[in-house]
């Protein structure tokens, strides 16, 4: 109960920022609800934000909600909230007080500034940031893209990263495929559930998004690694990394060819595929724990 307490106390001021937007609400609100002679439907306003303040902190409601519709994106209840129109009727109700023209005048210009210095403005402090491309997206998803056209520049190219790089992809290359949506959505089979938890594990377990990458047929691998030395985890099982941009690296499979033949690139040892004998591959992982044994080697 506490805990749920916490969260919406919490959730409450992340929603209002460094703005005075809350206390603007408030003294709207409470002008609203206490002065006489209100019209009925601004009492009405005032009334539906009691009820609502009443749902949103208390403990048992707010648990119900956030059940429903998830935890983190609970502060999307507070778009519920009528601020924008409390204060609009506070400010309405309040100059209709003043039949004069100069005083009228005079108070709404006074209730604008206190509007526009009571929030905050969404065009600095970093709220928006110049765009580099005409798609609007990160910069780290062009360069990442960009790198993936380089080595494949036609065709269908099926990746697998992130979910805060996912999430932009497509919006700039459609070409590009990926094994899951937003929060793992589309994610159906073992494989590509497993690859979802493993590329967003804090510490990416590099093996496993390789093996169900592999087995999934996602050619290229694009890890969020802060420890840049399991590159060569990549390296040793048959990728070679295309580019780095800043803790992503982007890794594309090799296919390894004696002349002219293709090898075997899944995880067997020489008794299921004697051309691999000598090669990079032969010596790779056969821990029973992460892989299961080969019955049957397959050729690209």
């Amino acid at each position: 109960m506490e805990e749920m307490l916490r969260i919406s106390a919490e959730t409450w001021q992340s929603y209002w920022g460094e703005g005075y937007g809350s206390i603007l609400t408030a003294v709207s609100f409470l002008y609203l609800l206490l002065f006489p002679g209100e019209r009925k439907n601004r009492k009405a306003l005032a009334g539906y934000t009691v009820v609502f303040l009443f749902l949103y902190f208390f403990p048992y409601t707010a648990k119900v909600i956030s059940a429903c519709i998830g935890e983190m994106v609970y502060w999307r209840v507070l778009w519920l909230l009528p601020a924008m129109f409390l204060i609009a009727a506070a400010c309405t109700s309040f100059v209709q007080k003043f039949q004069g023209g100069f005083a009228n005048g005079f108070i709404v210009a006074l209730l604008a500034v206190a509007v526009v210095f009571c929030g905050r403005n969404v065009y600095f402090h970093g709220a928006y940031e110049l765009s580099a491309n005409a798609e609007e997206v990160p910069e780290q998803v062009e360069r990442i893209c960009d790198l993936l056209r380089q080595d494949q520049p036609d065709g269908e190219i099926r990746m697998a990263t992130t979910e805060s790089i996912a999430t932009y992809v497509r919006v700039y290359d459609a070409g590009i495929r990926m094994p899951y949506g937003r929060g793992g959505k589309g994610a159906g089979g073992w494989y590509k559930r497993t690859l979802y938890e493993n590329i967003m594990a804090p510490d990416v377990n590099v093996k496993m998004v390789i093996y169900c990458g592999k087995k999934g047929g996602w050619k290229y691998l694009v890890p969020e690694l802060r420890d840049s030395s399991k590159v060569q985890i990549f390296l040793n099982y048959g990728y070679e990394c295309l580019g780095n941009v800043d803790d992503y690296y982007i890794s594309g499979t090799r296919r390894f060819r004696n002349n002219g033949i293709p090898l075997c690139i899944n995880y067997s040892n020489t008794s299921y595929c004697r051309m691999c004998k000598g090669d990079l591959l032969w010596t790779i992982f056969k821990c029973t724990k992460i892989y299961k044994p080969a019955q049957k080697a397959r050729f690209t």
